[in-house]
């Protein structure tokens, strides 16, 4: 009885390990995900394909996230993460072991100084609905990798400053980051960055301390109420 059930157990993980190593079942979990995630940020995302390595490997290629006025908010070349099986199991809690972000170019535009971003309506996606208190969660990242990434930020009725600073139109280019986050909590967040470097308005501005130094850490608290 006892070998039965095991050979029933392993013939399962391998069956699945098989399935989500097929491309027809990545590209059909590609499908639903684009699917998913359109209807819940209420906006068009599309993702070109998913590679799954089982159990513990996600891949993203060609993800593309737009905003609300059809034009491009946020794309990324390849966006992966690990995720440690062995914590999941036996302790319920997730430990992202890396994850890697990689060609991100986010633009983030306003109208003007007093309306919201184009972005305002990812975070309102994700604030909890009917005044019902956000389900609890305690994550761990490891390691994040951001390389080859920008960002830009636009007040659109605003016109361009050249040769100087202008908090209206601001461009962030060859983003290269390690962070770490051991600790992301519905009402606390730690994020250490160990390495963070960027070409910003065409000159180089970097603030990254070696990583043998001591991490720049950001954290903050709150009391839920």
């Amino acid at each position: 009885m006892v070998v039965t059930v095991l050979v029933t157990a392993v013939a399962i993980i391998a069956l699945a390990y098989l399935l989500l190593s097929l491309h027809p079942v990545q590209e059909r979990l590609c499908n639903k995900g684009e699917k998913a995630l359109s209807e819940y940020l209420g906006t068009e995302v599309s993702i070109r394909s998913v590679s799954i390595t089982p159990f513990n490997r996600l891949e993203l290629n060609d993800v593309l996230i737009k905003d609300q006025q059809g034009d491009s908010l946020l794309t990324v070349s390849k966006l992966g993460a690990g995720i440690s099986l062995r914590d999941l199991i036996a302790d319920h809690r997730i430990i992202v072991t890396y994850g890697e972000i990689i060609g991100l170019a986010g633009h983030v535009t306003r109208p003007d100084k007093d309306s919201p971003t184009n972005m305002q309506f990812i975070i309102d996606a994700f604030k909890p609905k009917d005044d019902k208190p956000p389900k609890p969660f305690d994550v761990q990242v490891k390691t994040v990798v951001v390389r080859q990434s920008a960002l830009t930020y636009d007040v659109l009725n605003q016109p361009k400053k050249a040769g100087q600073f202008d908090p209206n139109h601001l461009a962030v280019k060859n983003l290269r980051a390690d962070l770490t986050l051991p600790c992301l909590k519905n009402n606390d967040f730690d994020i250490r960055i160990k390495r963070l470097s960027t070409r910003a308005a065409g000159s180089r501005c970097d603030a990254c301390p070696p990583m043998s130094t001591s991490p720049i850490t950001r954290s903050m608290s709150r009391t839920s109420k």
